[in-house]
Formats: structure tokens, C-alpha cells, sequence
């Protein structure tokens, strides 16, 4: 995200990082492989066949109604 900022004009002023969904079937082999050396690294899943949702989706909402302004 930091990367991106310094590349647009815009500032927004509220902002967030959320976490995603990690379904390695999806990927092709190298980067399925590359993204299991990474969560063998950080000592997440690595189990190709598996899909885990990451997504805290009551952050997601509470953001969204804080950008709404709700």
C-alpha cells in the first residue's frame, strides 16, 4: 500500500489492510510454489490442496462504514 500511495495523487485520509483468501488450486505451479515457501517461511499453511479464508470480514464492515461515514 505504501508503494502504491507514492504513485497517486490522491491522499485518502482513512485506510485499511485486510488480510484475503489463500486457495492454492487457483495459483499456477509457481506461484503456488512461491506462495508455499513463503507461508513455510512465516509458518502459515502449506498445504496445496487446501483453501483458507484469512478475511476478518467484521474489520472489513467496520471500515466500510467508517469510509461511509455511517
Amino acid at each position: 500500500m505504501v508503494k502504491f500511495l507514492k504513485q497517486i495523487e490522491w491522499k485518502p485520509k482513512k485506510l485499511a489492510v485486510f488480510a484475503g483468501k489463500l486457495d492454492y488450486q487457483k495459483y499456477g505451479l509457481f506461484d503456488r510454489q512461491m506462495i508455499r515457501f513463503i507461508m513455510w517461511l512465516t509458518k502459515g499453511p502449506t498445504d496445496t490442496k487446501s483453501v483458507i479464508e484469512f478475511t476478518d470480514w467484521n474489520k472489513v464492515e467496520k471500515f466500510a462504514y467508517l469510509v461511509c461515514d455511517m
